[in-house]
């Protein structure tokens, strides 16, 4: 019986082991947003002009045609959304590039083309299963838990 819960418990540290905690994934994800910053600038620019070209504010990702562009906008989420503000110019908009999963929650990468960004420099708000932060000044990378239904 003492062999069966050591082996258990050995095996349960191990695997625990192989998850990141959510503190570390939102770390993880700061980072790839401080990294790729003409990545997540460059995918702003196409869905903005995706959506203008095909008059819609929302897209799958498996929309986009172009397998480069589609494999590089996965990155950053499944779903993009486009709101323009009070006008249709792009220079007035923001672009979220949306991912729900189980295991992650809810998260998105905003790209702000507003003239006048929000700026909320270095007042990151993150809670036990929330994280609202400011990765430069044009993109901000936020997470929630998983919705309920």
């Amino acid at each position: 019986m003492i062999k069966g819960i050591t082996i258990l418990s050995l095996l349960c540290l191990l695997l625990a082991g192989c998850f990141t905690t959510r503190l570390e994934h939102i770390d993880l994800q700061v980072k790839f947003a401080k990294e790729n910053p003409v990545l997540i600038k460059e995918m702003a620019e196409y869905a903005v002009l995706f959506c203008r070209e095909n008059k819609i504010s929302e897209f799958k990702t498996e929309l986009v045609s172009d397998k480069s562009i589609r494999r590089k906008m996965a990155r950053l989420g499944e779903t993009i959304y486009v709101n323009y503000g009070n006008s249709c110019c792009s220079q007035d908009s923001s672009v979220t590039f949306h991912e729900v999963s189980i295991g992650n929650g809810v998260q998105e990468f905003v790209y702000d083309f507003k003239t006048h960004p929000r700026n909320d420099g270095d007042d990151a708000e993150i809670s036990k299963d929330n994280a609202t932060i400011q990765v430069s000044e044009r993109i901000y990378y936020k997470k929630r838990p998983f919705p309920m239904m």
